[in-house]
């Protein structure tokens, strides 16, 4: 008699799937549904007894089984607390599972907080002021949202993010020695259309000459594969504090991410360590720093697109973790914009407006960069790491300056150098000429004769957009969505006192689909 039920998918390509989903914090049967996504479900099958078994064998516990106590992830948090003095009892937990593979329940964390540090607890409540903005996403790629941060001028570090709204996912977040220059912004803009082999609709950003290269690029693009937006803009330009995600993102990232990291380098600054106005000081730093930041950087862009945002009933964005929305807006009632686009157009668009050999580009000097390099291997190339840092660079520095009496040509690239966006280079590309910037709808909702076939489905809720009314009597056959955000005035993202922030933004939507 044959096999009634269908034979499992193979097993090892399924692993990676199932890890990543179980460092989102998905249980089992949420897992076992979203697996389903990577093997065909009408050849095989796979029931949640043999999968359970799987989960075992794969090591991927569960809080209760890994049975963590206070003492016991008293080290683990002490650890986080050197990078991250000032987060709350949610982004602990995050950092404890992507970090370092802990899951421990939420009210562990909490009750380690309140015996551990309750003036701390207390003091992340906020009584901060809030101006309230609305912002409108019709789906997933429907925008991308650029803006940069130089509140790390100091340091001689600067950062630039994009967000995509519709989702709360970054697409990049990044830091160099730089972020004025058009051709970084643009290097980034390309690099994610490449990954994820396409672009929005339209992309948006403050208005500034730094981005002009993304608006040229994006335009150039979307007029290539659709002629008849020529002579439109496919840009949008944000007045100050208007363009919110982003505002909103630099908020979170001021409250997670900065202050630890911002105490170390100040360190530096304070004793005499590092001074950015020696060359050579600089280029060293710059060697270390924007490597080890990167990465940093990195985990914390996965923490954030990997983990669910607090439960809100009110808002109108889906709900979920940022990128499974992202990569199946059509689970959460959404569609996904994304315009194809192949890898022979970005080309083009790169070479044109951020060619890989311009100078901004190189993290420091060619000649530099092999000196300085050599002096990291006869080190030993220590893994560069927070509590390590000045360690390793205090010994590079004591090296490199011994050995640059012997090496002119390092001398005379010191004597020389200034950083590409003094240096005379052209670094304001200038806009485009168009007739007009493409027609928008209310707060970047594409006009209905800009948006062709593929992108109907926004074009169709114009109207209702633009007439839509307060909350309470919104038409319940529209069928996009309606974000209010509640920025606020200072410099602090308030936390409830059990630890864990709040949520940023108040958002509602009348829908069917609801």
């Amino acid at each position: 008699m044959p096999n009634q039920w269908a034979p499992n998918p193979p097993k090892e390509p399924l692993k990676a799937h199932a890890h990543r989903y179980w460092l989102m914090g998905l249980t089992q049967p949420k897992i076992l549904e979203a697996l389903k996504d990577h093997f065909d479900t009408s050849t095989y099958g796979l029931g949640m007894t043999t999968f359970k078994g799987w989960m075992r064998e794969w090591k991927f516990e569960g809080a209760r089984k890994q049975g963590h106590t206070v003492e016991s992830i008293h080290g683990p948090i002490q650890d986080i607390r050197v990078r991250f003095p000032t987060i709350g009892s949610q982004e602990i937990r995050r950092v404890l599972l992507n970090d370092m593979e802990i899951k421990v329940p939420k009210d562990l964390v909490l009750h380690y907080l309140r015996l551990t540090e309750p003036d701390a607890v207390r003091a992340r409540r906020s009584n901060a002021k809030m101006v309230r903005r609305r912002f409108y996403s019709a789906g997933a790629n429907h925008i991308w949202a650029v803006d940069q941060h130089d509140k790390w001028r100091r340091f001689g570090l600067f950062l630039h993010l994009a967000t995509e709204p519709y989702s709360g996912a970054l697409l990049w977040l990044v830091c160099w020695w730089s972020n004025s220059n058009p051709r970084l912004v643009t290097h980034q803009y390309i690099m994610t259309a490449r990954r994820l082999g396409g672009i929005p609709l339209i992309t948006q950003s403050d208005l500034g000459s730094e981005n002009f290269g993304i608006a040229n690029a994006h335009t150039s693009i979307r007029q290539h594969l659709d002629p008849s937006l020529r002579g439109t803009l496919q840009h949008k330009w944000m007045n100050k504090h208007n363009n919110i995600k982003p505002e909103i993102a630099w908020k979170q990232f001021r409250v997670r991410f900065a202050p630890g990291f911002e105490l170390l380098f100040d360190e530096g600054l304070d004793k005499g360590w590092y001074d950015p106005g020696n060359t050579l000081q600089r280029l060293v730093f710059r060697f270390l720093a924007i490597p080890f930041l990167q990465r940093e950087l990195d985990s914390y862009v996965y923490r954030h697109n990997t983990s669910a945002r607090r439960a809100n009933k009110h808002k109108s964005l889906p709900h979920g973790i940022p990128d499974r929305i992202f990569e199946h807006p059509e689970k959460f009632g959404g569609k996904d914009y994304k315009i194809p686009v192949s890898e022979e157009v970005l080309r083009a668009a790169e070479l044109q407006w951020a060619p890989p050999d311009h100078p901004v580009f190189e993290l420091v000097p060619p000649v530099f960069a092999e000196f300085i390099s050599s002096v990291y291997a006869e080190m030993g190339s220590p893994t560069v790491e927070f509590e390590s840092f000045w360690n390793i660079y205090l010994v590079m520095l004591t090296l490199a300056q011994q050995r640059l009496p012997f090496c002119p040509a390092v001398q005379a690239v010191l004597d020389m150098y200034v950083d590409a966006p003094d240096a005379g280079e052209n670094n304001d590309i200038p806009l485009m000429a168009h007739e007009n910037v493409a027609e928008l709808g209310l707060n970047g909702i594409p006009a209905a004769h800009a948006i062709h076939e593929m992108q109907a489905p926004v074009a169709e809720g114009i109207e209702q957009v633009q007439a839509a009314p307060a909350p309470e009597d919104e038409d319940d056959d529209m069928d996009y969505y309606i974000e209010e955000e509640f920025i606020e005035r200072d410099e602090e993202l308030g936390e409830d006192v059990d630890g864990t922030a709040r949520p940023e933004a108040i958002v509602y939507f009348s829908s069917d689909e609801e």
